[in-house]
């Protein structure tokens, strides 16, 4: 039996876009998770915490556009593409009645889950938020790369700071002639031992709005936060005290896990998958009760 199935959907421009569905049972019986990677595609990881969490929910993973190898790769048409991309998707799943979504984002992908949280049309079709070692905005003040030079850091990513910071500048002031600078260097997924190249308009339509840093609080869909206490990228201690500080919704910080094992380890699997249970029951009877 094939465990991971090849999937496409039709994005807005007509494009074809491609997602891996994991799924074991009856898919319709089911939470649908779908999982948004980070900066890299880490799909060691998330594949992991598919087959482990398949039979209690259909996992979704979506190729995103940038890193996919059989399209544009390294940059996007335009600047927020993503968020009409993961639009389409949520609309596309209701219309093969795969209904009861929660979106899980791990790292950069937590960004990409808080520009469509503020999108009527998934907030009205979505759950639930998961927000796994979350990278919400490069300003936030808990990211270890902000107070020391992380040699692990930068051997994974070769980010042009300095480049980065004046065409962040630049975007603030409406200034695009730019936008398809390349800006960051990641490993490539799908190109054994080669690295990918990301521009700043792919990378900088991964980042929300500062501004919706400080609206979580107002969300009524739930929402809940997971970190490992050995996290690379993130102070998780100074991050949960900026949860606590900014929303009512749960976190966990998971003790001698890191930046990746907090997707793929058994423990946070179920983790995640008790806290959509205890949302899905709750919905279903709701829509159960007369």
């Amino acid at each position: 039996m094939v465990e991971e199935k090849v999937c496409t959907f039709k994005a807005r421009d007509e494009a074809d876009l491609q997602y891996y569905l994991y799924s074991e049972g009856n898919e319709k019986n089911k939470p649908t998770i779908i999982f948004i990677h980070g900066i890299t595609a880490e799909l060691h990881h998330i594949r992991q915490f598919a087959s482990k969490a398949k039979k209690e929910a259909n996992v979704i993973i979506p190729i995103l556009r940038g890193y996919h190898p059989n399209l544009i790769r390294g940059d996007l048409q335009y600047k927020g593409q993503y968020d009409d991309d993961l639009e389409d998707l949520c609309l596309y799943l209701q219309s093969i009645d795969l209904q009861n979504v929660y979106w899980c984002g791990h790292s950069m992908g937590c960004g990409n889950l808080l520009r469509v949280l503020k999108k009527e049309t998934v907030s009205k079709l979505s759950e639930g938020f998961i927000f796994l070692s979350p990278f919400f905005h490069p300003t936030l003040p808990v990211y270890n790369f902000q107070n020391s030079s992380n040699k692990d850091l930068n051997d994974i990513y070769e980010l042009k700071l300095l480049k980065s910071i004046l065409l962040y500048t630049l975007h603030q002031f409406k200034v695009q002639i730019f936008s398809k600078t390349k800006v960051v260097k990641v490993p490539d997924d799908f190109h054994e031992n080669k690295l990918l190249h990301l521009s700043f308009r792919l990378m900088i339509s991964r980042i929300p709005d500062a501004r919706m840093l400080n609206t979580l609080y107002k969300s009524k869909i739930p929402l809940f936060m997971m970190i490992g206490d050995e996290d690379e990228v993130t102070n998780a201690t100074k991050l949960a005290e900026w949860w606590k500080g900014r929303t009512n919704h749960p976190y966990k910080m998971q003790k001698g896990h890191n930046h990746n094992t907090i997707i793929s380890e058994d423990s946070n699997v179920y983790e995640v998958l008790d806290w959509v249970k205890t949302i899905f029951d709750k919905q279903t009877k709701v829509t159960s009760e007369p």
